[in-house]
């Protein structure tokens, strides 16, 4: 039984594990896209008042560029590790079904034993009182 709840526990740390790793990505590719949408407005006001400088605006597609390759590349990893962490969740989930096989034998067994306990403690109680009537009877009878 203790191994089984090891064998649980390591799964739930690797569930939470994962679902750090997923958070981040996500905080990361948020800010991904905000740094892109701060750049193309930078971009756009450059634009209009005429600030038109070429190397500028290679410079700034090619920082554009690169931010959108970061988001790509983080939502692959996000696609790859929501794999990884349904695959974890359902080894998770199999642990704790057989953790709960095991409990559920173990308070099985239990209460049979408790169950004997009180039917021998009846049985002695009842042998008890006939020994003690079968007194009482012979010495009423002397």
């Amino acid at each position: 039984m203790k191994l089984r709840k090891q064998k649980e526990d390591e799964n739930k740390r690797a569930v939470a594990q994962r679902v750090t790793e997923m958070s981040k990505l996500q905080d990361h590719l948020m800010t991904l896209n905000e740094q892109i949408a701060s750049e193309i407005r930078k971009a756009r006001e450059n634009a209009v008042h005429a600030h038109l400088d070429t190397s500028d605006m290679s410079k700034q597609r090619f920082w554009i560029s690169h931010l959108q390759r970061g988001v790509l590349e983080t939502e692959f990893r996000m696609h790859n590790l929501e794999k990884e962490l349904t695959a974890d969740r359902t080894v998770l989930a199999e642990a704790s079904k057989e953790y709960k096989v095991i409990e559920t034998l173990r308070d099985k067994r239990l209460q049979a034993h408790n169950d004997e306990q009180e039917r021998l403690e009846t049985i002695e109680a009842d042998e008890m009182a006939v020994n003690q009537f079968v007194r009482r009877q012979s010495e009423n009878a002397e």
